[in-house]
């Protein structure tokens, strides 16, 4: 088989898989209903992948592959910039996962590994996921701090990252459970991508502006005192 037939069909299989192991799961997904969703024979996997346990392992690499462009994105964003822009490309990263196809389903596919841990999730798997997650909390700590400035206590920084990330991924849940549904409540199509970005950092920029006035009045009464703020989320 050319070179690029091979390339073709493998690639074929590693996005059915993601579909599939996102929608049903490792032990659900048959090797039948695969090949014949990738339009490959039943000797596919096994020739690709070794079996279905190797398959798996590398659908998920596939699904942490698109994942990483992501982070790069926010890792390559300047970080001595505008915090509003930076926040905006944070959030329009997060929409990723609603709007585009495959980053839904890898979305899909890293929420079940989580749920089932110890079931489909390879350890090492959930580990490194983990890790990732861990490498962002700093980001975005100072990226609220620096939105909040004095008033970036790490109940407001907390409460600030939860308004944004609730919002954009509530989404990814909403556009799976209602992507067969006619309601009028329904944002995918309704609302382009812009401007939802836009309404979302509207509303953090409405929450920060009350919780920096919130602040400022709790320090004219004398109950906060001078370093209490910023200095409790960087430390």
């Amino acid at each position: 088989m050319p070179k690029k037939n091979i390339q073709d069909v493998r690639q074929r299989l590693l996005s059915v898989g993601l579909k599939l192991f996102a929608e049903k799961g490792f032990a659900s997904a048959t090797v039948r209903e695969i090949c014949d969703a990738a339009n490959s024979n039943l000797a596919a996997i096994n020739y690709y992948f070794r079996d279905k346990a190797g398959y798996y392992e590398e659908v998920s690499a596939y699904a942490e592959g698109l994942r990483m462009q992501e982070l790069q994105k926010l890792l390559s964003a300047n970080p001595d910039g505008d915090p509003w822009d930076l926040l905006a490309c944070y959030v329009d990263t997060l929409l990723d996962n609603a709007y585009d196809n495959e980053m839904f389903l890898a979305a899909w596919f890293f929420m079940r590994e989580f749920l089932n841990q110890g079931v489909d999730a390879d350890p090492s798997r959930y580990k490194q996921l983990t890790d990732n997650r861990h490498r962002f909390e700093k980001h975005i700590s100072l990226l609220m701090s620096n939105i909040l400035g004095e008033a970036a206590t790490e109940q407001n920084v907390a409460l600030l990252h939860y308004t944004y990330v609730s919002l954009s991924l509530y989404l990814v849940i909403e556009a799976n459970m209602m992507k067969d549904s006619s309601s009028s409540l329904q944002l995918i199509p309704r609302v382009n991508r812009e401007h939802l970005r836009n309404h979302i950092v509207g509303l953090v920029r409405f929450a920060a502006d009350r919780m920096k006035t919130e602040y400022a009045e709790e320090k004219a009464r004398g109950n906060i005192g001078d370093g209490d703020g910023e200095s409790a989320v960087l430390k």
